[in-house]
């Protein structure tokens, strides 16, 4: 199999310790491992690995500060770019029109707590900030965990404003193992289907040993990952670790098992659709540039 061009990896935390000069907010979940995940140790990975470059995005627990994740960028401008949090506030929309001005600085990672920031999936609620990013083209990962049809009504109101659904918006059944209860991760699967119909709105393949109830190379996700690609055609999916969020499944996999079950494991993938989901996606919708 040839291995694609330059190979992304779309989305994966990076953070250092809480320290009194940049707290964290209070009432977040808990970080996805005790250790802190640097760039350094990230590169260290990446290089082992054969991946080009990552996407990285500060994770919920920090807050919305970008600052550290933009200074990796700036000492990695090659390797590292960022997808940022936004305060996600009416008085600081006025941020997204240079937001890309940044320099590593690619778009806004949309996950925000409920409790916190309101009902932000919905489009009356919170169109002050998508009638904004949509003016800017802003790409967008949106964490909308079986919720996809929601993205509806904003795909179809702003054609120019590039989503990218993060997990598939499949269902979190970490909480509903651990409890030992039975759950499908693809129940609402549908609703992204139907998405397929807005050309802005694209999928990635991320963090998938999370919805996996087998060992790798988990082919109970691949009827389901076909599905995707049938529907969104390669050219708008993407892939991404998620690195850290392994390190909260019982066998967590390695970095090269999280790229080898998209590179190597997905029998119906063409050789094409593996440069487009591993790479050339990500490169055409967040970084504008042909692989």
């Amino acid at each position: 199999m040839r291995d694609p061009a330059v190979i992304v990896d779309a989305g994966v935390h990076v953070w250092r310790a809480e320290h009194r000069s940049r707290p964290w907010p209070p009432g977040r979940e808990e970080p996805q491992r005790e250790e802190p995940f640097g760039v350094d140790e990230l590169l260290g990975l990446m290089d082992a690995s054969g991946v080009d470059r990552a996407v990285v995005v500060p994770p919920i627990w920090v807050g919305e500060d970008n600052t550290e994740v933009l200074e990796w960028a700036a000492q990695h401008p090659q390797r590292i770019a960022v997808m940022g949090r936004h305060p996600f506030t009416p008085e600081t929309v006025g941020q997204l029109a240079a937001w890309r001005d940044q320099p590593g600085m690619l778009g806004i990672r949309m996950s925000y707590p409920k409790a916190e920031f309101g009902d932000w999936l919905d489009l009356d609620h919170a169109d002050w900030f998508w009638s904004a990013a949509a003016r800017a083209g802003l790409p967008l990962f949106v964490l909308c965990q079986n919720q996809a049809g929601r993205l509806a009504p904003i795909a179809q109101r702003y054609p120019q404003l590039p989503l990218i659904v993060d997990h598939l918006a499949l269902r979190n059944i970490r909480l509903d193992r651990l409890a030992g209860r039975d759950a499908d991760a693809f129940e609402r699967f549908d609703e992204l289907l139907e998405l397929a119909r807005f050309p802005n709105v694209h999928v990635k393949f991320s963090s998938l040993p999370t919805y996996s109830n087998e060992p790798y190379p988990y082919h109970d996700l691949d009827l389901g990952l076909q599905r995707a690609r049938d529907a969104f055609g390669s050219e708008r999916i993407m892939w991404a670790s998620d690195l850290t969020r392994m390190s909260l499944l019982e066998n967590p996999p390695e970095y090269t098992e999280l790229l080898g079950h998209v590179r190597d494991e997905l029998s119906f993938l063409s050789s094409a659709e593996r440069g487009d989901i591993l790479g050339g996606t990500a490169l055409r919708v967040l970084w504008c540039t042909e692989p």
